[in-house]
């Protein structure tokens, strides 16, 4: 596959893994409207920061730097981030 099949198919994929987590996080932010818990809050911002901010900064990067390791260290750090915002929402339920 070439380099241009190669960062198609990334586009495509991550173009399907911000989508998915968009719709998974605006059920849980449209939860957190109706019930104000905020362990929902939490949620629908981690799963934002796992899904949306990986795929966009990825595209973007990749895009404008055209370095491989540039965009999966801010990846990286999205990542972490998102499941820092899930674990303060399932600590702020059992703590």
């Amino acid at each position: 596959m070439t380099h241009w099949g190669y960062l198609t198919m990334m586009i495509v994929l991550w173009g399907v893994v911000a989508g998915l987590g968009a719709v998974v996080a605006a059920y849980a932010f449209l939860a957190w409207q109706r019930e104000h818990s905020k362990p929902m809050l939490g949620l629908s911002i981690g799963l934002a920061l796992l899904s949306i901010g990986p795929a966009v900064s990825w595209i973007g990067l990749y895009g404008l730097y055209d370095n491989i390791y540039t965009a999966s260290t801010v990846c990286a750090g999205f990542l972490a981030s998102g499941f820092v915002a899930l674990l303060v929402s399932v600590r702020v339920r059992t703590g």
